[in-house]
């Protein structure tokens, strides 16, 4: 199944349909407006503010949101970019979509972007079996960048 996003031109929001830009606006995904102190774009992800009808939709959201990060500073591409998976306080019931995540991972890997650090912040425990789950599912190039921390 594709993406249905266009070859050959930038992403633009009118590409988005409704529901890509529901997940998009729901702010599971944000793009923080500073820098750490290398000048690498900081991504923030929460899961409790996911909001998708397909897994189609965050991933359309979520490659326009990569592009617009790309495209506002060239040195993100040389420098990298550092995501924090912020999920303290949220209580982890199950339900975690592993696919999605599988994918996002296959996504990542063919987008002209280069992590650098991955942070996983809960505060639950059952949080940690995730957490150890996704450092199976990326590749080994981002598992010795994953950390993963467990507080309030």
């Amino acid at each position: 199944q594709s993406l249905r996003l266009p070859l050959g031109r930038d992403i633009r929001l009118s590409d988005l349909d409704v529901d890509d830009k529901e997940s998009l606006e729901a702010g599971g995904m944000q793009w923080l407006p500073v820098t750490d102190h290398a000048g690498r774009a900081i991504v923030v992800t929460r899961q409790a503010n996911y909001k998708y009808k397909t897994h189609d939709n965050m991933l359309r959201a979520m490659c326009y949101m990569a592009q617009r990060i790309l495209k506002s500073n060239e040195n993100f591409q040389r420098l990298g970019i550092i995501s924090v998976s912020y999920q303290v306080g949220h209580k982890y019931q199950g339900g975690y979509d592993y696919e999605l995540t599988r994918k996002v991972s296959t996504l990542v890997r063919a987008l002209p972007m280069r992590f650098v650090a991955i942070y996983l912040c809960y505060s639950s425990t059952p949080w940690r079996r995730v957490a150890d789950l996704i450092s199976h599912l990326v590749s080994p190039f981002l598992r010795v960048r994953l950390r993963s921390v467990q507080g309030t």
